[in-house]
């Protein structure tokens, strides 16, 4: 990525199709755990990794873009080379994570269909000639990391929102969507939900540890206001 930098602020003449911009996306499993536990194992575990690598294959340009393992077993990071100008990166992440995640899934040697997604996020570096304006690799994850953790948070808080809603049907049809924490603790997470009826509850959760046995007892709060 560095030697990417380089060539994207300070190009070559001879280029005949110059870099415009990289696009980095990192990328994280969703609920990868259980792949690994009882009754599966490690090979299904990998089964699924390979699975993911595959479709990673598919969704990017062979010699062109840059596929990684990244930090943890499931985590991954994609540079995407962009020659173009005047490309809406948004809509790139967008339909690029799509492909990823349509109709992604293994099959455990049981006979059980294990779906599986991944959450991301995205930064992008452009072609400047302004110094304050140049990102460095660093600050590229930094900004796509932070954007992949609130993406698996609003998973993460969907899924309990869609567990509990069984229990109590007054939560069918809620939405979820997660919010910056206002608290200046880093650990601090926040969800936005939207009931049906229309009433909006901002529940706060002290860190993703407790998450999901905070997160249940919030809901109950709210459903005996």
């Amino acid at each position: 990525t560095d030697r990417l930098l380089s060539e994207l602020y300070h190009p070559q003449e001879h280029r005949h199709h110059p870099l415009q911009a990289l696009v980095v996306i990192k990328l994280d499993i969703n609920s990868f755990k259980p792949f690994n536990e009882h009754p599966y194992n490690h090979d299904v575990g990998d089964q699924g990794l390979i699975a993911v690598a595959d479709r990673f294959r598919e969704a990017t340009k062979e010699g062109v873009d840059i596929l990684c393992r990244y930090g943890q077993g499931d985590e991954f990071a994609i540079v995407l080379q962009v020659f173009e100008v005047g490309v809406d990166y948004a809509d790139l992440f967008a339909k690029k994570l799509e492909r990823i995640n349509k109709n992604l899934y293994i099959k455990a040697p049981n006979g059980d269909i294990l779906p599986l997604t991944l959450s991301a996020g995205y930064s992008v570096a452009e072609k400047t000639e302004k110094n304050e304006d140049k990102k460095t690799t660093e600050q590229l994850l930094r900004e796509a990391e932070a954007m992949e953790r609130a993406a698996k948070l609003e998973e993460k808080g969907r899924r309990w929102l869609a567990a509990l809603t069984k229990t109590y049907p007054r939560l069918a049809g809620a939405e979820l969507s997660f919010r910056k924490p206002t608290s200046d603790s880093p650990e601090a997470i926040e969800y936005e939900i939207r009931l049906a009826d229309g009433l909006v509850h901002i529940i706060s959760l002290s860190s993703e540890q407790k998450g999901k046995i905070e997160f249940a007892a919030k809901i109950l709060e709210v459903l005996e206001k």
